[in-house]
């Protein structure tokens, strides 16, 4: 889970918004963690193209 508030005082005249993202991958081993962070990568770097 991502909870972030972003600022950016010098982008367009200035920016501000936050973000929340959870991602969940099936199964309890530890290489599911790595998959949800893949996950979570993907989704917060569609979000920004998408925001921006």
């Amino acid at each position: 889970m991502v909870l972030a508030h972003v600022s950016l005082s010098y982008f367009q005249g200035g920016i501000e918004f936050t973000l929340a993202a959870q991602t969940a991958a099936p199964g309890n081993d530890n290489i599911y963690v790595n998959y949800a962070g893949i996950k979570m990568q993907s989704l917060l770097t569609q979000s920004m193209f998408e925001l921006f």
